[in-house]
């Protein structure tokens, strides 16, 4: 199967990711360059979907 075919069938938004994780998720987002910015935005403006996330980084450089 060729690698765009399991990609489409993965992809979806930053809300759709966040409502799969369950209660008392561990999210890790990588640092620098490679910081999601628009899935790290969208886990703190909805943080309450998903009840006793831990979110873990080691260096996240953007806005504060």
């Amino acid at each position: 199967m060729p690698w765009q075919t399991t990609w489409r069938s993965r992809h979806m938004t930053a809300q759709a990711a966040l409502a799969q994780l369950g209660v008392g998720a561990q999210v890790y987002l990588g640092g620098n360059a490679a910081t999601p910015r628009h899935l790290a935005r969208i886990l703190a403006e909805r943080a309450d979907l998903a009840p006793g996330m831990t979110l873990s980084h080691v260096l996240l450089l953007g806005d504060d």
